[in-house]
């Protein structure tokens, strides 16, 4: 499954919580653009009420991946060198180690990810977006569909970052350190972390054409007490988002 969001009906999903607030964190999401006419935003992350100041994945209309800080007036890019594709399932993670250390990653592509090493903090961040910016007059909506939505509090290394792009869900990452899980099963309801959202809009939940892992992996989670027992077995499946 995935939440679907219409630019032109100006929909999206709003928590005034943030799952993290300052690095280090990792974002992870898959998205299927129904086109890139416009800049979009499938995530962004702001202190509530003065969304100017940012953390946000922009998705561009030359279809490159941008990780944009905005803080005190200015910007921090990082851009990918590669490009992503309409109407398909892509990937795209941005890993911020440090206040100096700004990354994004474009379909698993290391070789073409974006950089930036010029320090760049935004301070009272408390709430986060899905499918738009929610600055002073709301922009950059996402046309298509998001699932697979992860947010961690660490910085998740090359290997963790390769297996996400590969097809492997966020819940089989690190599962201590994931503080928000949307897989798409909801517009409104997510795992690990019981946040509110405020619609913007009728985000609805597609069945189709959604991401397949392209290794025949999946990996089977058991509580254990207050830990997880992780083990591994191979089948032929889609996504749990499906």
């Amino acid at each position: 499954m995935a939440i679907q969001f219409t630019a032109s009906s100006s929909e999206g999903l709003k928590s005034a919580q943030s799952a993290v607030t300052a690095a280090p964190f990792t974002w992870s999401l898959w998205f299927y653009p129904d086109s890139s006419s416009g800049n979009m935003a499938p995530l962004t992350m702001m202190p509530d009420g003065h969304a100017n100041d940012r953390y946000q994945i922009k998705l561009k209309t030359n279809n490159e991946a941008e990780y944009h800080i905005r803080s005190s007036g200015s910007n921090e890019n990082s851009t990918t060198s590669n490009t992503f594709s309409d109407t398909a399932w892509n990937h795209v993670a941005v890993i911020e180690t440090a206040a100096d250390d700004h990354k994004i990653i474009l379909n698993g592509d290391t070789g073409d990810q974006g950089t930036n090493t010029d320090s760049k903090t935004v301070s009272g961040v408390d709430s986060f977006a899905l499918g738009y910016r929610p600055k002073s007059s709301p922009d950059q909506y996402f046309d298509g569909r998001l699932a697979e939505v992860g947010i961690w509090n660490v910085a998740l290394n090359a290997g963790e970052l390769a297996a996400l792009a590969d097809g492997i869900s966020c819940y089989q990452i690190r599962p201590s350190s994931l503080k928000l899980y949307t897989p798409g099963v909801s517009s409104t309801q997510e795992l690990i972390q019981p946040y509110s959202w405020t619609v913007a809009g009728s985000p609805s939940i597609g069945f189709t054409d959604t991401p397949i892992y392209r290794r025949p992996r999946v990996r089977n989670i058991l509580p254990a007490g207050s830990d997880m027992i992780i083990s591994d077995f191979y089948r032929d499946l889609s996504l749990s988002i499906h």
